[in-house]
């Protein structure tokens, strides 16, 4: 099952917690995972652009969805990815 579209992929994530028989818990981090994936893309995108302040914002996002679901070690990497580049913005040379 192969679900593009991201209404779409919330239809699939809820068939699969039913099989799964998964709480509304495991659900809710399934789709922090999913927004969290979305959000890495979009930042990679934005680095290639040379949109540095989107990225940094978007680092942010990302470091505050990973301490949320407890993945704090992806959390401090993202935070300090986000904080390298703000540091990056304010001082250039």
């Amino acid at each position: 099952m192969i679900a593009i579209e991201q209404k779409n992929q919330i239809k699939v994530f809820k068939i699969f917690a039913d099989i799964l028989d998964l709480s509304i818990e495991t659900f809710s981090s399934l789709g922090s995972l999913h927004e969290r994936e979305k959000l890495i893309e979009d930042a990679a995108l934005a680095l290639k652009n040379e949109d540095f302040k989107q990225a940094a914002i978007l680092f942010e996002k990302i470091a505050n969805i990973c301490f949320e679901i407890g993945d704090d070690f992806l959390g401090k990497e993202f935070y300090g990815k986000a904080e390298k580049i703000t540091q990056f913005l304010e001082n250039p040379f």
